[in-house]
């Protein structure tokens, strides 16, 4: 499950850094589903996933900035 999320985080972010001028009508979208998995992967407690699920969620944040970055123009979509 982790690995999964990994490269499905990885490809994300690769899309945005490519298609980031085309992001703008998918960006609350996107940031709200990658709330939505930080929340769900913050959440667990176990101490053996603690590192695997703290990259991931490191991950994740690191997405909803690049997509932040990729719409930083767009004053009302930022509202």
């Amino acid at each position: 499950d982790s690995i999964d999320n990994d490269e499905l985080i990885s490809g994300l972010e690769e899309i945005v850094s490519i298609y980031d001028d085309c992001i703008e009508p998918f960006a609350v979208d996107l940031c709200q589903k990658i709330v939505e998995n930080y929340k769900r992967i913050t959440s667990k407690d176990t101490d053996e996933e603690y590192g695997t699920m703290g990259v991931a969620a490191s991950s994740l944040v690191t997405t909803i900035k690049c997509i932040l970055e990729a719409v930083k123009g767009n004053v009302e979509l930022l509202k």
